[in-house]
């Protein structure tokens, strides 16, 4: 067997900082290694130095890239190799792809640069490459701008891109991150395929449950030092370090309502019997939404009891997110309500419903494009706490620091900026203003999508944790089926923007009626592997 890239001793500095430290691996053609950890574990760094593009001060016993000592490779030397020899798969396709070129001009980049190919000689090339790829109506989507593309015609671009050199070795860096999960079920069996071609895999990844159904082999980081590895068989189901275990009880999926997922989180007494409220605080009739000609939502109703959780999925595209927007009064629908505590809050003139804002609120994906960077989270809070309110600015400390605890912040963080956060210490500051009005009503779109799976675990938790003292009702919106079958009470699927099938949890995931929720659960039983129930 070939090897395609042997590391030895690898460590990578910035400055006075060392990312990497004493990193060392093996990976053979036709074969996946899986390089798994948190964000700022070193992974995403270490890929990048088998391409010449780890930015730092790289020092290594041994750094063989396909046959190539790589320690001392020139700019030059290292442009021939990479997409030629070595390619890599971006996670982000929207900003990895230039949305002002079509994007075969952007894949066709690589053979202008590798080969004499004459200009219809590299179209052709690239017709091929993304129907290899997967890609509907390929020739027609060639002409198309990224952003004229769903989430996964862009990452079937990127796969078309990294495979068209015929590399020897592919790096695919986190990417399925924020995929629903057909999309993710179908980039995961390219990569099985990119591995059966006879090429070698290194994938980056914090979701282990993922990395189970493409890796050979898995190697955990932590703080730029591999802290286990071996096959993934035996990493998976008999992990040594309590890091990699850690990592594995944070997977939600089996795992019952209102248990914890974090090993931080003490365990809580879930609620028994019926709900102590019948009362439906948010109700849904026939909302409907049609943009320039297109019908984005169609008659969707639902509604949510106190203190439960309505789970919605579909993929990209569904209209999720466009019937979150019209239940927070964002957006006007064509056509019917939104009732809020029994009163009529859309559709309505904003004066009408200022009164009934405060018992809604929301928390998104990023929150950093809500938070103005100039402000310390002291102002973040206290604006939410004051604003429509009697309370005055000086006398709302109180209160601010009562929301800080109730995320389980330190007070010594009202003092930096949003940007200062990590990840998840800026989803819970969202968390915390979404709360400041006493929200009866939370809408949570994709909380939790982009952040690293322990770091996920204690939001949802701190969620779960929320809900059960205060009563709060979730509209819990993920592409992530485990996260909403652990969060969930009720499920309602979304499809080309209509509701097609909805009702409790346990019947949904058990006993699927509808076509396209059974589609959406045979693909995600493919991710689970090992992590079945």
């Amino acid at each position: 067997m070939t090897t395609a890239a042997s590391v030895s001793k690898l460590s990578i500095r910035f400055g006075a900082l060392t990312a990497v430290k004493n990193v060392s691996f093996t990976l053979e053609a036709g074969s996946c290694l899986a390089l798994v950890g948190e964000s700022g574990s070193g992974k995403s760094v270490t890929a990048r130095a088998l391409l010449g593009l780890s930015g730092g001060r790289v020092n290594a016993k041994e750094l063989t890239v396909v046959g190539q000592d790589a320690r001392n490779l020139t700019d030059p030397q290292w442009r021939r190799l990479r997409g030629a020899r070595v390619s890599m798969i971006l996670q982000d396709a929207l900003m990895a792809l230039d949305p002002l070129r079509p994007i075969h001009r952007e894949i066709e980049d690589l053979l202008r640069e590798h080969t004499k190919l004459n200009r219809a000689q590299r179209h052709e090339r690239v017709i091929q490459a993304l129907t290899d790829a997967g890609m509907d109506e390929p020739a027609y989507r060639a002409q198309q701008r990224s952003p004229q593309l769903s989430g996964g015609m862009r990452q079937r671009a990127l796969i078309a891109q990294a495979l068209l050199g015929d590399p020897d070795m592919v790096i695919a860096d986190e990417a399925t991150t924020a995929l629903d999960t057909r999309l993710t079920a179908l980039v995961l069996d390219q990569l099985n395929g990119i591995k059966h071609q006879g090429r070698a895999v290194l994938m980056i990844s914090h979701d282990l449950a993922q990395v189970a159904q493409v890796a050979d082999d898995i190697a955990v980081m932590r703080q730029g030092e591999i802290v286990e590895a071996g096959p993934a068989a035996q990493v998976l189901e008999d992990p040594q370090h309590a890091y990699t275990q850690m990592l594995l009880r944070a997977i939600p999926t089996g795992v019952p309502r209102h248990q914890p997922l974090s090993i931080t989180t003490t365990p809580r007494t879930p609620p028994t019997g019926p709900s102590s409220s019948n009362k439906f605080p948010l109700v849904v009739n026939q909302l409907s939404r049609t943009f320039q000609g297109r019908t984005a939502v169609q008659d969707v109703s639902f509604r949510i009891a106190a203190g439960q959780t309505l789970g919605m999925v579909g993929e990209s595209g569904s209209g999720k997110t466009t019937t979150a927007r019209m239940v927070l009064g964002l957006e006007c629908p064509d056509q019917g309500e939104v009732q809020l505590q029994g009163n009529t809050f859309v559709p309505q003139r904003e004066s009408q419903r200022r009164a009934l804002r405060s018992a809604i609120g929301a928390v998104y994906q990023n929150p950093m494009g809500s938070f103005d960077p100039r402000h310390t989270v002291a102002e973040v809070l206290t604006d939410a706490v004051t604003r429509g309110a009697s309370r005055r600015r000086g006398s709302a400390r109180g209160r601010v620091v009562k929301l800080l605890n109730q995320v389980h912040l330190a007070e010594t963080t009202l003092r930096r900026k949003p940007w200062e956060l990590s990840g998840g210490q800026r989803q819970r500051l969202a968390i915390a203003r979404a709360l400041a009005t006493n929200p009866q009503v939370l809408i949570l779109d994709e909380p939790v999508s982009a952040l690293d799976v322990s770091v996920q675990a204690t939001v949802l938790d701190l969620l779960d944790e929320i809900q059960l003292e205060h009563h709060t009702s979730y509209l819990l919106i993920s592409h992530d089926l485990s996260v909403i079958e652990h969060m969930s009470d009720q499920v309602l699927v979304m499809y080309q923007g209509a509701a097609v099938e909805q009702g409790p949890v346990g019947d949904i995931f058990t006993a699927p009626q509808h076509l396209y929720t059974q589609q959406l659960l045979a693909a995600q039983s493919t991710l689970r592997g090992p992590f079945s129930a």
